[in-house]
């Protein structure tokens, strides 16, 4: 979403996995102190050489050393940076001394908690405005998808399972309540399921009761599925500080994977569980009693009040509902007129054409869009973005009184603008702005129709190796819409077509191929695609996902949209090939202009070293790789165009391909393969053409 972030830790993970394991010898303290003086040098060298290239500094919980604050925190100030800081605990109780707790509250420029208790402690030491309360949540679709597992084998089961999971640390709030299960009337009919990192102290348990216990040591591979065959949760807390201010993790657990709860009715547990509709409130050991029992008793109450649960989760503490607005919250920090940050803004880049040339809402051309549009959202194609729920088309009047169009979900209501007949499921200005520019400027360069040639399908045709007679009413994607190069030839041959970007580069693909009734253009993220899953016959895309932050998430995420079986065509710069280009010397001060002025700046220099770089190339046998010296794309080896002015633009618009985007990450093929592998594909091949790495096959 073009936030780049990294970060430091003070201690290793080689030290946490000693000191939690218990295994330290009597020369742990020693090497104890060495290490810490690494650390601390560690992070003097990270605070005075790194932070500098950074907007904000997320400091999380307990992560400054007590003996440094005179030191971190005027550092922090001194470069102007804005901080925020994170905790989900009781941390009165967790951060000593008191005075660091004071002082980070009190310097930083935002602050995120887990829950309204955690706020109005906070608050008691600085101005509440500043504060963000942020829910716990989880990966939703990885606990639905334990759920689903063994929904069946959990039908009419002879012993119920009740299950605690959580630390020694929190083992004393199951210990208190042990004694409970021993009267109960169904003590024959379920067990205790205990997962977490070592057994209850079986010597204070009564022998009833130990003989019920099941003990599953935690380990992160196996916890889900384990936690997913259970049938009743229980969360017993004592009525303090530190009970008040958890955050739930664990009761969202169990409504992820269908197991309703009996829990005690303390902090934001009255939130999350809805009494006698997904859990129970129990304060009493004869309302623990009473309410197990129940539960035990009854499966049908059992498996309703698990899928109210999974409700619950789905609409308020699934990741995929508040990530956007984590992100737009740093987006606000940054762009915030206090401290002293420096913000470099990108130009907005707007259409170029004329709007009474393509863009007339009341044009057929347009109507036919949001009709295809509004049937792919009635087949359930597409999809809410974030949540994968409904979405609902609607339209309304505007101040000026233009029609405006939107879509919503129906789930969790996020609303997502229709303009110019195309759905836009990304913000306007994002990291893909020079490409916007580029193919807005660019519009017809390289469209095969307005060339006379067949340069952009003979391409596609070659990396794809497709049979274009087989495309005939076949669902495609492509991922990459450009200006529509090869949209065209894809629309062209029948298949039904549904093209995204990332950059407004799809109203230039708007204005090259408004004309086929088979395609639908939206602008999206490939990292968050408003697709079904496994739905499309066939995935194209090209030139796309060495441009993108995290090259081997794009790479993956593609395959999420295929159908088992369907075919796909995907490129990428090839590595280390693409690192011998005299582009990578210019891009690290390039990237940073602003996409117009860099546009201007090639405009410029392109004519003027373009014969140059035309006559290198005609020297025999060398003249290609001497031309690479040039940095101007001048495709005479590898193109066959009409005329100089053909190969000028050409030139200029590769150029600026090469030196303006934020991001290019070239791969090897050895990570292509690892990834292939990873997917288990059923068939696919990697070929190296021209520079790139092309990956084909069938999913």
């Amino acid at each position: 979403m073009g936030i780049c972030f990294s970060y430091s830790y003070f201690f290793g993970e080689h030290y946490i996995n000693r000191l939690v394991s218990k295994k330290a010898s009597k020369l742990f303290l020693p090497i104890l102190s060495i290490y810490y003086l690494f650390c601390f040098f560690k992070r003097i060298s990270v605070l005075l050489f790194f932070i500098p290239f950074y907007n904000i500094i997320v400091i999380e919980r307990d992560v400054i050393p007590k003996a440094f604050i005179p030191l971190y925190l005027p550092l922090l100030k001194f470069f102007g940076k804005k901080i925020v800081f994170e905790f989900d605990d009781f941390i009165e109780q967790t951060v000593v001394p008191q005075k660091k707790y004071f002082e980070l509250l009190k310097i930083s420029d935002r602050i995120i908690v887990g829950n309204n208790y955690l706020k109005e402690m906070a608050s008691r030491f600085c101005d509440s405005n500043k504060i963000k309360i942020v829910n716990t949540t989880i990966p939703f679709k990885e606990y639905q998808i334990a759920h689903e597992k063994v929904k069946s084998s959990k039908k009419n089961k002879k012993v119920v399972s009740i299950v605690w999971i959580g630390s020694s640390t929190t083992m004393a709030y199951l210990e208190g309540m042990l004694s409970y299960f021993e009267n109960l009337k169904t003590i024959n009919k379920f067990k205790l399921v205990v997962i977490s990192n070592s057994p209850p102290k079986y010597e204070t348990i009564n022998n009833n009761i130990s003989s019920l216990i099941e003990f599953i040591k935690w380990d992160v591979t196996t916890y889900l599925d384990h936690l997913a065959q259970c049938d009743i949760r229980i969360m017993p807390l004592h009525d303090d500080d530190w009970a008040r201010a958890k955050c739930g993790f664990k009761l969202i657990q169990y409504f992820g994977v269908g197991i309703p709860v009996v829990t005690s009715p303390l902090g934001i547990n009255i939130e999350i569980v809805d009494h006698e509709i997904n859990g129970f409130f129990a304060s009493t050991k004869e309302e623990w009693q009473r309410y197990l029992a129940i539960l035990i008793e009854n499966q049908d109450l059992r498996l309703e009040m698990g899928a109210n649960g999974q409700k619950k989760v789905r609409s308020r503490f699934d990741n995929r509902k508040i990530h956007k607005d984590i992100l737009n919250f740093y987006r606000e920090i940054i762009s915030s007129n206090t401290g002293s940050i420096k913000t470099s803004k990108q130009p907005v880049i707007t259409n170029i054409i004329k709007p009474n040339e393509n863009f007339n809402q009341s044009n057929v051309k347009s109507k036919k869009m949001l009709a295809s549009f509004i049937d792919y959202i009635n087949k359930g194609i597409i999809v809410c973005p974030t949540c994968e729920e409904h979405l609902h088309f609607y339209s309304n009047h505007s101040d000026q009184s233009e029609l405006q169009h939107f879509c919503r979900c129906t789930c969790c209501n996020r609303e997502y603008p229709v303009s110019k007949s195309i759905a836009r499921f990304v913000p306007s200005e994002n990291y893909a702005n020079s490409f916007s520019l580029q193919w807005n400027y660019h519009v017809k360069t390289q469209i095969d129709k307005f060339s006379g040639l067949s340069i952009s399908k003979d391409r596609l045709i070659s990396e794809s190796r497709w049979n274009f007679a087989e495309l005939k009413d076949e669902l495609i994607l492509e991922c990459g819409s450009g200006a529509g190069r090869f949209t065209g030839p894809l629309c062209e041959a029948g298949a039904n077509v549904i093209s995204l970007d990332y950059s407004t580069s799809v109203e230039a693909n708007y204005s090259n191929n408004s004309e086929f009734n088979n395609l639908l253009l939206l602008q999206a993220s490939i990292y968050e695609m408003p697709f079904k899953e496994e739905i499309f016959d066939r995935l194209i895309c090209l030139g796309v996902i060495q441009h993108t932050p995290n090259v081997e998430l794009s790479f993956k995420t593609l395959f999420k949209f295929i159908k088992k079986g369907g075919k796909f065509c995907i490129d990428v710069y090839a590595a280390p090939y693409s690192y011998l280009h005299p582009r990578h010397i210019m891009r690290p001060f390039t990237k940073k202009m602003s996409s117009g002025n860099l546009y201007k700046f090639i405009r410029w220099y392109v004519p003027k070293l373009f014969p140059l770089s035309t006559y290198l190339h005609k020297i025999p046998l060398i003249g290609q790789y001497l031309a690479r010296i040039v940095p101007v794309a001048n495709w005479r080896s590898n193109l066959k165009l009409k005329d100089e002015n053909m190969w000028l633009e050409w030139a200029i618009l590769d150029t600026f391909d090469w030196l303006s985007p934020t991001y290019e990450y070239p791969q090897t093929a050895e990570k292509l393969k690892k990834w292939c592998l990873e997917l288990n594909l059923s068939s696919w091949e990697i070929s190296r053409e021209r520079g790139l790495y092309i990956i084909r096959g069938t999913k």
